[in-house]
C-alpha cells in the first residue's frame, strides 16, 4: 500500500489513538467512575479524571476516521469486494478468534475459575460477551469490515454527496439524543427515546467512518482551521461539563461514542492533522503506527496485573500516568517481541 507514501499524517494518528485508548483504560483503573466514589473527590479532582477520560474517548473515533480515510474506496467491484473480506475481514477474524481464546484463559486464570469449553465456544461464536473493557471493539470492528466493501462499491458508483442528507438524519438522531437525555434527566425530566431505525449505516461507528471518508474527499477543506480548532476546544469542554453536571445530580454518565461533542471534538482533531501534520513517513510514529492494534489487544490484561501494584502509588493523579506509561510501553515491548517470532506475529498480532 502507499498508505506510508501519500499519507503519512495516518501514522501520527494511529499513534494518538492508540495512546488515547490506553490512557483511557488507565483512567479507569485509576478512577471507579461511580457515583459513590466521584462524590468522593472534590470538584477540581472531578474535572482531573473527567478530562483524562474524555481525552481517552477520542482514540477510537480516530481509529474509525482512519478505516473510513483508508477503505471506504478501495473496493470497485466483486472481485475487489472478495478480495477485501479475504485481506481484511477473515485475517482479522482468525486474529479475533485467537485472542478469544486467550483472553479466557486469562481471565480464567485471573479470576481462579475453572475452564468451560462451552462458554469459550459461545465466545468464539460472538453469542457471549467477554468480561474484558476493550474487546467490544473487536466484534464491532468485524461488522464494519463485513459491509465496507458494499458501502464502497455505492460511494464510488454514486456522488458522495448524496449520503450528506441521511448522514445527517443519523447524526441528529444517534448523537443528539444522548446528550439530551443527560441533560432531561439532571432536570428530572423524562428522558426520550427514538424509534427509527438507522442501523444500516453502521450506527454511530459507520457514521465516524464515513466522515474519514469525506476528509479524504475534501468536502470540509472551506472551514477554516482556527474554527476548528476552537470547536475542538470548546466540545472537549462541553463533555468534560457534562459528566460532572450528571454525577453532580447523582446520575452515572460516563461518556459514550454516542455523544455528539466527541464526535465533533474528534473530527476536527482529524481535520486539523490532515491539514497540517505530515511527518516523515520513516518517523518514531511508523513504529508507533505499526504496533497500534497490537497494543490494543495487548494492554487491557496487561493494566489489570499491573493496577493492584500502581494503586501503592499515594497520588493518584500520579498513578494514571504511571499506569499508562507501564502499560503502553509494557505492551508495546510485548508486541515486539513477540513478532521477532517466525509467522507468529501476522496471525497473533494482525501484522501486514
Amino acid at each position: 500500500m502507499d498508505t506510508q507514501k501519500n499519507y503519512s499524517f495516518i501514522n501520527l494518528t494511529r499513534s494518538i489513538a492508540i495512546a488515547c485508548v490506553v490512557l483511557c483504560h488507565a483512567t479507569e483503573a485509576i478512577y471507579p467512575f461511580n457515583i459513590e466514589s466521584m462524590s468522593t473527590l472534590n470538584l477540581t479532582d472531578q474535572a482531573y479524571a473527567f478530562s483524562l477520560f474524555t481525552l481517552g474517548r477520542l482514540g477510537v473515533p480516530l481509529f474509525l476516521f482512519i478505516t473510513g480515510f483508508l477503505l471506504l474506496d478501495k473496493v470497485s467491484d466483486t472481485v475487489s469486494g472478495i478480495k477485501f473480506w479475504h485481506k481484511n475481514f477473515f485475517n482479522l477474524l482468525i486474529t479475533t478468534e485467537i485472542w478469544i481464546v486467550i483472553y479466557h484463559v486469562f481471565l480464567c486464570l485471573y479470576n481462579c475459575e475453572p475452564f468451560y469449553i462451552t462458554k469459550l465456544i459461545k465466545e468464539m461464536l460472538f453469542v457471549s460477551k467477554i468480561d474484558l473493557g476493550h474487546f467490544w471493539y473487536m466484534p464491532m470492528i468485524l461488522s464494519l469490515y463485513l459491509f465496507i466493501p458494499i458501502f464502497s462499491v455505492l460511494l464510488k458508483n454514486m456522488d458522495y454527496r448524496l449520503f450528506i442528507f441521511p448522514t445527517v438524519i443519523c447524526i441528529l438522531y444517534l448523537f443528539g439524543t444522548p446528550i439530551l437525555n443527560v441533560l432531561l434527566i439532571c432536570f428530572h425530566k423524562k428522558g426520550i427515546a427514538t424509534v427509527i431505525s438507522l442501523g444500516f449505516m453502521g450506527g454511530v461507528y459507520g457514521i465516524y467512518m464515513l466522515l474519514g471518508y469525506f476528509v479524504k474527499k475534501d468536502f470540509f477543506k472551506k472551514i477554516p482551521s482556527k474554527y476548528c480548532i476552537v470547536l475542538a476546544i470548546l466540545c472537549f469542554m462541553a463533555t468534560v461539563s457534562l459528566q460532572l453536571i450528571s454525577y453532580h445530580n447523582s446520575i452515572r454518565y460516563n461518556v459514550w461514542y454516542d455523544c455528539a461533542f466527541i464526535l465533533i471534538c474528534s473530527f476536527c482533531i482529524f481535520e486539523i492533522i490532515t491539514r497540517h501534520c505530515n511527518p516523515n513517513p520513516y518517523h518514531i510514529w511508523q513504529f508507533f503506527a505499526k504496533y497500534a492494534f497490537s497494543v490494543y489487544l495487548i494492554h487491557y490484561p496487561l493494566i489489570m496485573l499491573l493496577t493492584p501494584y500502581i494503586n501503592e502509588i499515594p497520588s493518584r493523579p500520579l498513578r494514571v500516568w504511571i499506569l499508562f506509561l507501564t502499560s503502553f510501553i509494557g505492551s508495546l515491548f510485548i508486541a515486539y517481541l513477540i513478532n521477532r517470532l517466525p509467522k507468529i506475529g501476522k496471525w497473533l498480532l494482525y501484522l501486514r
